[in-house]
Formats: C-alpha cells, sequence, structure tokens
C-alpha cells in the first residue's frame, strides 16, 4: 500500500510538470490593440564599427579632439537577436573634452533580426588616459521603433573599452514594450 501512495504522488509530479505554463507569449509579450504593456530586461552586447567616409566631428574643450563621424553596429540583444550590421547605424552629434573625460552625444537606429527597429540616442563617456584602453559608459534611452518595437521605450547602460580602433561593450536595462 506504501508504494501504491508512492507510485502514485510520483504519477501526480510528473503529469503535472507537463501541464501548460501560466506564462504565455501573450503575458510576456501583449497582442497589439490590448491595454497591456510590460517592462522586461534587456541585455546588450555591441561592438562599433567606423564609417571613415563620415566627416569627423570636433570635440570643443580640452584636450582638442575628433571622432570618426558615425558608422554602423555589430552586436546582439536580448528581445530581438543579432543586429542587422548594415541597417544598425550611429553618428556623434557633438562632443566635449573636460580634463580626462570625453562625451559624446550620439543619435541612431538598431535594426534586429527580424527587420524590426527602433531609433535610440546615447551619451557616451570615455575616460581618457595616456593610451588605450579607455573605459566607456554608455547611457542609451530607447524610441518606439516599428514592428515589436512600435509604442516601445526603455534604458540600457553599457561599460567596457575602447581600443583604439573600436569599442565594445555590454550592459543592460529595461525595455517598455507598448498596448
Amino acid at each position: 500500500m506504501k508504494t501504491l501512495h508512492i507510485l502514485l504522488v510520483i504519477a501526480f509530479v510528473i503529469i503535472s510538470g507537463f501541464a501548460k505554463d501560466t506564462q504565455t507569449d501573450e503575458n510576456v509579450f501583449p497582442k497589439k490593440g490590448t491595454d497591456k504593456s510590460v517592462t522586461v530586461p534587456i541585455k546588450v552586447w555591441v561592438t562599433t564599427i567606423d564609417n571613415n567616409a563620415l566627416p569627423r566631428t570636433d570635440c570643443t574643450g580640452y584636450p582638442p579632439m575628433s571622432h570618426t563621424g558615425g558608422g554602423w553596429l555589430e552586436g546582439h540583444q536580448t528581445h530581438g537577436g543579432r543586429f542587422i550590421t548594415s541597417q544598425s547605424t550611429w553618428i556623434i552629434t557633438d562632443c566635449e573634452t573636460s580634463g580626462y573625460i570625453n562625451t559624446s552625444h550620439i543619435s541612431g537606429t538598431n535594426t534586429v533580426a527580424n527587420g524590426d527597429s527602433y531609433p535610440y540616442t546615447c551619451d557616451m563617456e570615455v575616460v581618457l588616459a595616456e593610451a588605450p584602453p579607455f573605459m566607456v559608459t554608455l547611457y542609451i534611452t530607447i524610441g518606439s521603433g516599428t514592428g515589436r518595437f512600435e509604442g516601445a521605450s526603455g534604458y540600457v547602460e553599457c561599460h567596457g573599452y575602447h581600443n583604439g580602433e573600436v569599442i565594445s561593450v555590454a550592459g543592460e536595462g529595461t525595455i517598455t514594450f507598448a498596448k
């Protein structure tokens, strides 16, 4: 009899483990037209590719410096997958240097694997040193885009390094998928 009870408990545990999960796609990504919105964590991994055909952006302040004017992004993120590099662009709108900190203001668009995209703005702080690698922090604000990103908004903070040629960062934040 005791063996029968144990077998019944094991069978119940196994069967209940196959029950449909209560977290459906609709709970995580609500259907368009509903009054639900959801905020979820987002992680991003990015490396820059310079577009040397663009004019350089001269920074104000001291010491004097200039940057490549823009380029493309290579990388991936949660809730989107790999970036389509040729459609994931950035441009430095202006920059200033004060002491050992260079701050650049950036705008761009990220396009993910399925073709959905979103615009973003970014403040990038680079801690200047005598030689690379330079520490980099990005403060990214995500705007409403196309497809899954229609009506979305979010914020991501990334940290990484500028090795003198490319910037590689990783970070996380939140994104809210709208109604």
